[in-house]
Parts: structure tokens; sequence; C-alpha cells
């Protein structure tokens, strides 16, 4: 079972140099007086996890053409939730169906292609070059490189459709590749 994100750090502006962030999507008042002014476009709705956000998210996926993360996120349907709000990078089919993903991996898999908490592309792009985001298993961290949108990349992964799920608390962005991690 993966390890869950315990910790939030966050900054007030965006800086020239390279963070590292631990995220916790649970709000407290000890974050609101550390960082008053972080209030990310994604936060302006705040609402708990339900199976209607992820159906909502699904169908956005599907409009845009991610048919196949929207169906391993079905094949969980019943067996495994997303526990909190969650932001998906998802590769789109050509690079899913030339990957091996065995059904106890659905939810491995998915969740090194999230980030525990739900952020819209321009939240994403305040985080300078170099900032460590946990994916959906802390132990696993994808890194920031911002050239801008059109030059903007999670790990090995470009960001090729931003913004695909509008329509629930989860957030989700097209990625031209399978995420990879250094081991």
């Amino acid at each position: 079972m993966p390890s869950k994100v315990t910790g939030f750090t966050s900054f007030s502006k965006p800086r020239a140099e390279p963070i590292t962030l631990a995220l916790n999507c649970s709000k407290s008042k000890d974050n609101d007086r550390q960082f008053p002014n972080i209030k990310p476009e994604s936060q302006q709705i705040i609402h708990p996890f339900n199976h209607t956000d992820l159906q909502a998210a699904i169908t956005d996926m599907r409009a845009k053409s991610y048919y196949g993360f929207a169906m391993l996120l079905q094949m969980l349907n019943g067996t495994s939730q997303p526990s909190s709000s969650l932001t998906f990078l998802m590769p789109d089919d050509r690079e899913l169906s030339s990957t091996a993903i065995a059904a106890d991996e659905i939810e491995e898999f998915l969740l090194t292609h999230a980030i525990p908490m739900p952020l819209y592309f321009n939240d994403l792009s305040h985080f300078p070059t170099g900032t460590l985001v946990p994916s959906g298993i802390s132990t696993r961290m994808i890194r920031i490189h911002n050239r801008g949108r059109g030059d903007f990349f999670v790990n090995n992964a470009q960001i090729v459709t931003a913004n695909v799920c509008l329509s629930s608390v989860i957030k989700c962005h097209g990625i031209d590749a399978i995420i990879e991690y250094d081991t």
C-alpha cells in the first residue's frame, strides 16, 4: 500500500531557485497563517472527493480522447477509489497501449501519474524548474521542468493538453509519455 503524503510546504511567489514541495490536501489554519497568499485556482472549489467527481473527470477525459486512462480508472471501480482530490497526468492512448500494466499494478500506475492536490495548469506554471512534487506515492517525486506553457515537463513527460478535467475537483493534464522515475 502506498504511503500517504503528510506535510505541506509552499511559497508565496515564484522563486528562481528550485524548491521541494510536500503536499497535503487537507486544509489547516496553520497553513493559512504560514502561507496567507497561497490560494491556487484549484482550491477555489473545496469539497470532499466523491464518486460523482470521478465520473465527471472520466467524462472530461473521454471528451478529449483519453480513453485508455479513463478505462484504467474504471477498472478500479469498486476495488479502490482515490482517497482525495488529485491531479492526474495522463499519457495518451498510444503511450498507454505500448505499456504492459498488470491488473494488480493499475492502482500504483495511476498514483505514479498523479499529484495529491488538484492543480490547474496555471497553478503548476508557478513552480520553477527543479521543483520536486510528490506523486500519489510519496516516495516517488516528480521534477518540474518549466520553460513556459508550450515547454512544461513533469520528469520526462511533456504536458501537451492542459486542463482536461474541469467538471470536478479532480484535475488532469495530458502528457506525451509514461512518467519515468529514477530508481
